[in-house]
């Protein structure tokens, strides 16, 4: 399926309610991710995925915590459709090249390496698939989100894998920290038997999101569809996953 440049899919968020699992309690401001897997940002995700998080991380030191957030209002590009995925990642490839023409020889081989390495993974059709965008984006965080910025977007709702053995699950990235606000504090008990693979990959969208068709140059009137707060949970109405 082709698009033109423009049109890629996005979610509008509009007062949501999120998670983050962590492995230290008394946070009072989140802070963008030490390790970029998809992007360089605030890592949010569903009540089940957080606490898996939280668990793991707390596995090698620290406690469980989660953290509930609320995110007034974010334009996210959806990276779990694949037509979007596609076009993203060409124009990326177009950054990445123009990075590397740009400063080849002034940081030394290690970074034009690590360019061409980025370039050659989208080229071979490996970095430009839904769940498979951390085989470019991990080594390129910083860059990826810049680049979506300066599209317009607040953040991103993609596949990944997480850390540690964390199956595939949905992952939305916030890249200004300054609009995630902590509401609550919920410090875990120990690990119990959770859910398995098959809950972690439940879309964020099912629980919070709702998924605005591709447009060109949409509006910002009170016509578009937001998501307004938790009401629409059960029901999982306007979804299209």
């Amino acid at each position: 399926m082709n698009r033109s440049p423009g049109q890629e899919a996005e979610i509008l968020l509009e007062d949501v309610r999120l998670f983050h699992g962590s492995a230290t309690r008394g946070i009072t401001e989140l802070e963008r991710a030490e390790e970029d897997t998809v992007g360089s940002g605030v890592y949010l995700a569903t009540e089940v995925v957080a606490r898996e998080y939280a668990y793991h991380r707390a596995s090698h030191s620290g406690s469980p915590v989660l953290y509930e957030v609320r995110v007034e209002r974010a334009r996210l590009v959806d990276l779990t459709d694949q037509p979007t995925v596609e076009i993203v990642m060409g124009e990326f490839r177009t950054v990445l090249h123009d990075l590397l023409q740009r400063e080849k020889g002034e940081d030394g081989p290690w970074y034009w390496m690590r360019m061409q390495q980025m370039i050659e993974e989208i080229d071979s059709g490996r970095g430009v698939r839904v769940g498979y965008l951390r085989a470019v984006t991990h080594r390129s965080g910083t860059e990826f989100s810049n680049y979506l910025q300066g599209k317009g977007f607040d953040g991103l709702l993609a596949v990944e894998g997480g850390e540690g053995s964390m199956s595939a699950h949905h992952s939305c990235v916030v890249f200004d920290p300054s609009k995630v606000q902590i509401i609550s504090e919920l410090p875990l008990d120990d690990h119990s038997a959770g859910p398995g693979p098959a809950e972690w990959l439940a879309p964020v969208a099912d629980a919070v999101l709702r998924r605005r068709p591709a447009r060109q140059n949409v509006p910002e009137d009170n016509s578009s569809p937001t998501i307004t707060g938790m009401a629409q949970l059960a029901s999982g109405e306007g979804l299209d996953l």
